[in-house]
């Protein structure tokens, strides 16, 4: 976590459930900067059952927002009137 995530501002949801005969279980993480999300985090794991054999499966994906609100894109001049009328 870098300075400028504040740990006060983060909420944690943990939960676990049975899948048929395996089980899995994941965690949520969430960062809350300047009264946006500015970071998220999802960790699965879980034992499934293929055929006689149990895999075990471990996932984790982060996601930074950065930019908020200063998307910018090229509009063509034709668009450009369309859109002034």
């Amino acid at each position: 976590m870098g300075p400028c995530f504040n740990p006060r501002f983060e909420a944690r949801v943990v939960t676990a459930m049975r899948v048929g005969v395996g089980f899995a279980a994941g965690t949520f993480k969430l960062w809350i900067r300047d009264g946006s999300v500015a970071r998220y985090r999802l960790d699965l794991a879980g034992r499934l059952r293929v055929r006689p054999e149990a895999i075990l499966m471990q996932q984790s994906s982060v996601t930074v927002l950065h930019h908020v609100g200063t998307t910018a894109f090229a509009l063509t001049e034709s668009l450009r009137r369309k859109l002034e009328r």
